[in-house]
């Protein structure tokens, strides 16, 4: 049975898709029958895609004299196996070309800088569609479906919420936490603010959810929900620390590479 909270904030998605003129649909449609395709199929669709990709790049003077310098000329790329023969974009030369971009109308999303250097990387409304379509894809598998409960947990410190804040996450049905809620007692109020949430799924820095686990073991409390699963963002973990959290949480642990 869908709540009143999944159904508005699945309304809210649908109306900012078409607010902003974002192919979401079209992009999620291909995705969910793609991923049954055989690998020739699939194959063909990259070749295209690429070939599309390489053409609007050599319309750019960045790309063609960044191809030239290397001496490959784009025309000689004709698969995804070529790939490896094209110079590797750094992220100076990317936010040189950013900065010669026009932004309108681009959407801006940004690295976490697990490599110590945030980028700012820009998409225009069909790259957008398609990332969040892909998104949306990979949590079906988990049984996550849109407008579902997010129980997040991010780096940076909440705000004092102002009136439009409180409406974004009342759209995106979304409960927020931040470092200082994980940490020594606090993980205690955390833990009951996530059993009042009926959040569906955990999503956010990796560290964070580590130190929620942490704490849970070291009080010995449990959740009185099951997630769906556990999505880990912005950094690095091993096997066996994914292998521990899913084990503490009930659910599985999936490693998401966003930007």
């Amino acid at each position: 049975m869908m709540t009143l909270r999944k159904r508005i904030s699945r309304t809210g998605l649908e109306l900012y898709f078409l607010a902003r003129r974002l192919p979401f649909r079209e992009h999620r449609v291909l995705l969910e029958a793609s991923q049954h395709w055989s690998a020739d199929r699939i194959e063909e669709l990259r070749r295209n895609r690429l070939r599309t990709v390489l053409d609007a790049a050599s319309a750019l003077p960045f790309y063609r004299d960044l191809h030239a310098g290397a001496g490959i000329p784009v025309r000689e790329v004709s698969g995804t196996a070529d790939l490896a023969r094209l110079p590797i974009l750094e992220k100076g030369a990317l936010r040189d070309l950013r900065a010669a971009c026009s932004t309108t109308g681009a959407f801006e999303r940004t690295t976490a800088g697990t490599s110590g250097l945030p980028t700012v990387v820009l998409a225009d409304p069909g790259a957008q569609a398609a990332a969040l379509a892909a998104r949306s894809r990979c949590y079906a598998w988990f049984g996550i479906e849109s407008g579902d409960r997010e129980a997040r947990f991010w780096g940076r410190p909440i705000q004092r919420p102002t009136l439009q804040s409180a409406v974004k996450l009342q759209l995106l049905n979304r409960e927020c936490f931040d470092y200082r809620d994980v940490d020594g007692d606090a993980i205690l109020g955390a833990c009951q603010r996530l059993d009042r949430s009926g959040a569906a799924y955990l999503y956010g820095y990796a560290s964070l959810i580590l130190r929620l686990c942490r704490g849970l073991e070291r009080t010995g409390r449990q959740l009185r929900f099951r997630p769906k699963a556990a999505i880990l963002t912005a950094e690095a973990t091993t096997a066996s620390e994914r292998h521990w959290i899913g084990e503490v949480l009930g659910c599985p642990v999936v490693d998401e590479y966003g930007c």
